[in-house]
């Protein structure tokens, strides 16, 4: 069994590229160390994130989260304990900043894509994920 978590929160301010590109190196270092799969998505001030993996992992990685200054009105939206993993990695997807260097532009996936590539059919996998993903994308002008 593994634990899933999804939840909600706000930018305070517009994170720059490096931010992201930073944020995007922690998560993947530790979620790597800690067994934790899932995906973070970020547009607009708004960040979606599921974890998925060992219960005390993803809780220690909720509580990194929440000591965050780049996460502000934190909202978790489901919790479940599940027989599979939705996810085969940890990726983090943004639409690409206008002006990013080509380092920055590649190392995230372009969430314009993700609910149209190949990530797609992980989301589907499991519905209440692919729920809160979809209200998501909705929620996102011209997206």
């Amino acid at each position: 069994m593994i634990f899933r978590k999804i939840y909600l929160s706000t930018a305070p301010h517009a994170p720059t590229a490096d931010q992201l590109l930073s944020l995007m190196e922690v998560a993947r270092r530790n979620n790597s160390r800690d067994g934790i799969t899932g995906l973070t998505a970020y547009h607009d001030y708004t960040f979606i994130q599921v974890l998925e993996g060992p219960f005390d992992k993803v809780e220690a990685c909720f509580h990194r989260i929440l000591q965050n200054p780049m996460h502000d009105n934190i909202l978790v939206a489901h919790e479940e304990y599940a027989k599979d993993r939705i996810f085969d990695d940890y990726a983090m997807a943004f639409v690409p900043l206008k002006g990013a260097d080509a380092a920055s532009a590649q190392a995230f996936e372009d969430l314009r894509k993700v609910f149209h590539g190949p990530r797609a059919a992980q989301i589907q996998r499991d519905a209440t994920t692919a729920g809160f993903l979809e209200a998501f994308r909705q929620s996102l002008p011209g997206l």
